[in-house]
Formats: C-alpha cells, structure tokens, sequence
C-alpha cells in the first residue's frame, strides 16, 4: 500500500505544497503576475503583504568534485526584526521522466538569528546576498 492510500485509510490529508520562484523587474509583468496567482489562491480577497526581506546563500562542496553542492537559504524579515529566520534546503532536481517539471524537495524551518554563524563554523561559504522589497501601495 503506498503512502497516500496510507494516508487516506487514517483519514489524513496529505499536504503538498508548491514553491514558485523569480524574479519580475517589469511593472507589467508584474501585475499579469500578481493577477494569476490570485485566480491560484485561496485568500483573493484579502490584500497583498508588504515585505522588506533579506537573503543569504550558503554553499558547500564535498571532497570529491564530482558532488553537487549542497545550498542552504537564509531569509529574515527587514519589518519584523522579532520574527525568527528561515532556513530552506531545496534538494536536486528529481530525474522522473513522467513529469513535465522539474521537482524538487523542499525543507522550510525557523531559525534562530545565529543560522548564518553556525553555517560558516560547519564550513559553509556566503554566494549570494539580496534584498527583496515590495511596497503595499505599488501593488494594490
């Protein structure tokens, strides 16, 4: 029996979640965006969230250079400074030739504010910092 008859016989709901992710630099681009993920959503009426958010990279490769380095996300909120932070793995690319796109598993966890600290005594090393911003007023 697989995991989700499993599931089903126990009268528990599997959750599957999707992850989208990009980049929009256009105004127009971005409403067509924002205008078909309210058609996806359950809360279309209620109006978006304003978010001010910073993100590091950390990467580490294995001793044999034929591994594929192992990424971890760090992401804290610029507006809310009391909120933990969160740390993402997102793993390789599943192979599966019956899928039309590419899967990946994905492990979202709070943190507390020493994440990237502890991440560099493991030997982790900083690739990439951003900060994303969107204003409430330039999307209602």
């Amino acid at each position: 029996m697989e995991s989700g008859g499993i599931a089903t016989s126990l009268s528990i709901i599997p959750i599957q979640e999707y992850l989208l992710q990009g980049s929009v630099l256009e105004k127009a681009g971005r409403d067509m965006l924002l205008h078909r993920l309210k058609g996806l959503c359950d809360n279309v009426e209620s109006s978006q969230e304003n978010f001010h958010d910073h993100e590091m990279v950390y990467t580490i490769r294995g001793e044999k250079t034929n591994l594929t380095p192992i990424s971890f996300r760090v992401r804290r909120s610029l507006l809310h400074v009391d909120m933990p932070y969160h740390l993402r793995y997102v793993g390789v690319p599943d192979s599966a030739k019956s899928r039309h796109t590419v899967v990946r598993s994905c492990v979202d966890v709070g943190t507390s504010d020493n994440i990237s600290k502890f991440l560099l005594e493991m030997g982790f090393q900083l690739v990439s910092l951003t900060s994303s911003y969107l204003p409430l007023k330039q999307m209602c």
